[in-house]
């Protein structure tokens, strides 16, 4: 064993022993493990072009400071941003961004700006997928012209959008984001489109981490088909909304219902992801809530209602009473007057006829109504029926008073006979 120095034995102890020593062996402990952790973290490998998400932790100048989940920041400089496009970034957000350089440290961007966009700089950006910005200055056969310093580019109609049918004037005019899919020469081709499906994919991928059956969203009708409605819920997504989803009514189409373009609040019924793209259906009317429960008590059994009528059947027609809440005038309900063989002799889909409610089942949740009842004729023929079965049973009444007197008569007189024949003995 060694000998400990003299001079150590002269103060007492180990030199480095003192009160703090348990403290400080503590914190080492702590930054070791700090320092392990750090170096067991898994860092994604990046590459120019590659598209991050940077948290913005200092704005100075000349610069964006972001977290981009390296053990290095990126670095977005400002010196080719507009001052309105630096008013954009807060520190504490979270911003998508791009990797324009790892030459010196992460140099990050959020495009190549039309005035760098050189031809080398717009090869690196088609090999990269570095976004590259232009305007829009006019269209020729097949596509829109895109200002560009130093090259010309073109963009195919069908690459300006993800979704069709917007007129040109839209774009025209217009400054973009681009995707750089070929280079010859001095002649530039670009793609809009092939970057909103990137951006909508992660964006789609966000949504479906946190949506469940049963929320409700805000989105907007993009297209109407005779069974239903799509509506737009986020990430380029549709939702189908089919047509006995859209109303608690009947409609004679979804066009009686929305329109494109119109926003709508939609309860999530069914999310499918089992294909390549997911399947979502959605419900408008059971976000309204259920008429049985709102409506119902509007109404009474024997009132005089107008209603329209929604629906022919075999057996009767459909016909509703206040918005959601329909009930059935059954064939036999339709005429006094003659015999209906089918609805449609007596009534129409959209027409308004004036009906008396005879029965409300809210166990069944049905209404039965009558179009008959309220006949002048009917009326005239049940009040002289109600007449006849009333002198009927006073009549009826009368005879059993008259044969209950007669047969007492007879009674007491053959007793009167009985008694006088046993007296006299004859």
């Amino acid at each position: 064993m060694a000998k400990k120095h003299r001079f150590m034995d002269q103060i007492g102890g180990d030199l480095f022993e003192d009160e703090d020593s348990e403290a400080l062996e503590s914190s080492t402990n702590e930054f070791a493990d700090m320092i392990a952790q750090e170096s067991a973290r898994g860092f994604v490998q990046l590459r120019q072009g590659a598209k991050v998400d940077a948290k913005v932790i200092g704005i100075i100048d000349g610069s964006i400071v972001c977290d981009v989940g390296q053990r290095s920041e990126g670095v977005l400089p400002t010196d080719s941003m507009a001052p309105e496009e630096i008013a954009k970034f807060t520190v504490g957000e979270t911003y998508s961004l791009y990797v324009s350089s790892l030459k010196n440290g992460i140099e990050l961007a959020t495009s190549i700006s039309a005035r760098h966009a050189g031809l080398d700089n717009l090869r690196d950006a088609m090999n990269s997928g570095l976004p590259v910005e232009g305007k829009v200055t006019g269209e020729n056969k097949g596509g829109y012209t895109v200002e560009l310093s130093g090259a010309r580019a073109f963009c195919p109609f069908s690459q300006m959008d993800v979704v069709g049918g917007k007129p040109p004037a839209a774009f025209i005019g217009q400054t973009f984001k681009f995707k750089v899919i070929k280079v010859a020469g001095r002649d530039v081709v670009l793609s809009r489109a092939a970057l909103l499906r990137e951006e909508q994919a992660g964006e789609r991928a966000k949504i479906l981490e946190t949506l469940q059956v049963g929320d409700t969203v805000s989105a907007k009708v993009v297209k109407i088909e005779n069974f239903g409605a799509f509506i737009e819920i986020g990430g380029g997504m549709n939702a189908l909304v089919p047509v006995s989803e859209l109303s608690w009514s009947r409609p004679s189409s979804p066009h009686a219902v929305v329109s494109v373009g119109d926003q709508v609040t939609a309860k999530i019924l069914k999310i499918d992801t089992s294909g390549e793209r997911p399947k979502i259906s959605a419900s408008m009317k059971q976000v309204e809530g259920d008429p049985w429960d709102l409506q119902v008590e509007k109404i009474e059994n024997g009132a005089i209602v107008d209603v329209k009528i929604t629906k022919l059947m075999q057996f009767g027609a459909f016909a509703e009473i206040l918005p959601g809440l329909e009930g059935l005038i059954h064939i036999s309900e339709m005429s006094a007057k003659r015999r209906i063989n089918t609805p449609g002799e007596v009534v129409e889909v959209g027409q308004t006829v004036k009906v008396k409610i005879t029965g409300i089942d809210r166990i069944q949740r049905r209404i039965g109504l009558s179009m008959k009842v309220l006949e002048a004729d009917y009326v005239e023929q049940e009040g002289k029926k109600k007449l006849d079965e009333q002198k009927k049973s006073e009549d009826e009444h009368r005879g059993v008073e008259f044969r209950s007197q007669g047969g007492s008569a007879t009674l007491g007189d053959a007793f009167l006979k009985a008694a006088a024949k046993a007296k006299t003995g004859k």
